[in-house]
């Protein structure tokens, strides 16, 4: 994709206009366009949903796929203020992020169980072959 194909115009540092429509940057990885959308947009989006009107004509009129404002209103609906952190970093209530951590520490403490007891079966086995001298 060379600059010359697509014409752009930055808007109030966040939106972009593309063919006269409002869209949120562009990001491309890869060579795949990705969009990222910001906190107060996916609000917008959720509160025309929450409003009554359906999430199908939401989708079209902001050029969004209707999996992903569901999505939206999914998590605003389970969160309310704590939703759309970013970045794909996953929200999470309190105890939901002490259960990780106390998951992680039990992972690296199993770990550590394992490689000391395979360090007492090698060396047990080093210590029979001396004795048997």
């Amino acid at each position: 994709m060379n600059d010359s194909s697509i014409n752009a115009v930055i808007l109030w540092n966040r939106y972009i206009c593309l063919d006269n429509k409002l869209s949120p940057y562009l990001y491309v990885m890869k060579g795949k366009v990705r969009k990222k959308y910001d906190k107060e947009f996916k609000t917008m989006v959720v509160n025309l949903c929450l409003s009554g009107r359906q999430s199908k004509e939401v989708a079209l009129e902001m050029d969004l796929d209707r999996s992903m404002v569901q999505r939206w209103v999914r998590e605003y609906n389970t969160y309310n203020d704590n939703s759309f952190k970013g970045n794909g970093n996953a929200v999470m209530t309190s105890e939901q992020e002490e259960i990780a951590h106390l998951k992680a520490e039990l992972h690296r403490a199993q770990t550590e169980r394992d490689i000391l007891k395979k360090a007492v079966s090698i060396f047990s086995k080093s210590d029979s072959k001396n004795f048997n001298l």
